[in-house]
């Protein structure tokens, strides 16, 4: 950064990867005393002053891109350090990234089983669910990148990268039946390479007709939030689905010969021991039933969710300086054991995602990783008392930046 001469630095960050972000914004500024520090993303737009606190110079909350590129070209105020981002209301005025900015990060795709890269090709989402990003925090409605040119950058990431796998990470790529249908069909129109994608549905959407479009198309895999298997929690999540719902829509995905992904969440506010082993006898039933395979998450209290401002009147958070990662137990409801929620989590990972006569050998095999793995993080924790990105660091520091400073 020192021989590039830059005079700002953009840093964007999710909850979880907050105390990584504030650990660059300390060392930026070791580094570079006068350069401009903007940060951005989820978890600054929700708790802005958190950045500020941390040494940012700038916060932009929402998106971004305009108002980024804006303070650039104009200057910066100097009235305010918290800056609202201004929504692109047209998706495709985001002009299409350069395929040599994107080759720094492909590298060696090859090394990647299914030659993979996440794409986006809408933002929004109609829902409201309790622990994600609230209503108030992010722009209104659903905006769309237009087909032709999804199809354009597709067709350049695979004459360019050799890539033929695709993540479709919108929040719900199943939700407008007329746009996947026009996207399936002009991808078997116009790329002659044989494509694989995995997306995102919510159960009620889609039916069998459009998901053997779908598989036509080359969608192997698709994920379904399902998040619980008890209709008093889905109700108080926000979900607006059913059991039923979650059920059928697994059942024409599998018919029309897709792998179905089910994700769930444990541990919403009024859980108890009993809704979380229902959630877990769920998916498993739908395991052997349709062949799913399914994640199950903690529940985090984000910032910016509905479920952030009420969470402490129904359970306890534990009392951890890094938290907010779906696989670390933060929060924990009044009427759930923490020993419950943990072991459920342990046999719905395996029981749910494995043949019946492998889950011998395998619940050995990850209770010895599991244990080993824990012991292993407590005792770096212990030692060194910091976050894994700051304990990497470190260690390249000594390795690599050895007598260069």
């Amino acid at each position: 950064m020192k021989k590039k001469n830059y005079k700002v630095i953009g840093i964007s960050a999710m909850t979880f990867q907050a105390e990584d972000a504030k650990f660059l914004i300390k060392k930026i500024r070791k580094w570079l005393k006068n350069i401009i520090i903007v940060v951005g993303g989820v978890h600054f737009s929700a708790l802005p002053q958190d950045g500020i606190n941390s040494g940012a110079d700038y916060v932009i909350r929402g998106e971004g891109e305009i108002t980024l590129l804006h303070c650039l070209n104009n200057g910066f105020p100097t009235d305010k350090k918290i800056i609202q981002g201004e929504t692109i209301k047209n998706l495709d005025d985001i002009p299409m990234i350069k395929m040599s900015d994107i080759q720094p990060f492909i590298k060696s795709p090859e090394r990647y089983y299914y030659k993979g890269l996440q794409t986006i090709t809408a933002r929004g989402c109609p829902y409201n669910c309790n622990f994600c990003l609230g209503r108030d925090q992010r722009p209104k409605g659903l905006r769309y990148h237009s087909i032709d040119s999804i199809i354009e950058f597709i067709h350049k990431i695979v004459k360019t990268f050799k890539i033929t796998s695709f993540n479709i990470v919108d929040d719900i790529f199943v939700i407008k039946k007329s746009r996947v249908i026009e996207f399936c069909e002009k991808v078997k129109e116009r790329i002659s390479t044989n494509l694989r994608f995995h997306a995102f549905t919510h159960a009620g959407h889609g039916d069998l007709n459009l998901y053997r479009k779908m598989k036509e198309a080359g969608f192997h895999r698709i994920s379904i939030g399902a998040e619980h298997g008890n209709a008093d929690i889905l109700e108080i999540m926000g979900k607006n689905i059913t059991k039923a719902q979650i059920r059928r829509t697994t059942s024409q995905i599998f018919e029309a010969g897709i792998d179905a992904n089910l994700l769930y969440v444990l541990g919403n506010i009024k859980e108890t021991n009993e809704t979380i082993s229902e959630t877990i006898d769920f998916a498993i039933f739908l395991h052997k039933k349709y062949n799913t395979t399914s994640w199950f998450s903690y529940m985090q209290p984000l910032p910016g969710s509905p479920v952030y401002e009420v969470a402490k009147k129904f359970g306890n958070f534990i009392n951890r300086k890094h938290i907010y990662h779906n696989i670390d137990l933060c929060y924990v409801p009044f009427r759930v054991s923490y020993n419950h929620i943990i072991k459920e989590r342990e046999r719905g990972m395996i029981q749910a995602n494995f043949p019946a006569k492998t889950e011998i050998t395998i619940i050995e095999n990850y209770s010895f990783f599991y244990i080993f793995k824990q012991i292993s993080v407590a005792i770096l924790k212990s030692i060194t008392r910091k976050n894994s990105f700051e304990l990497l660091y470190n260690i390249y520091e000594k390795i690599m930046l050895k007598g260069k400073n």
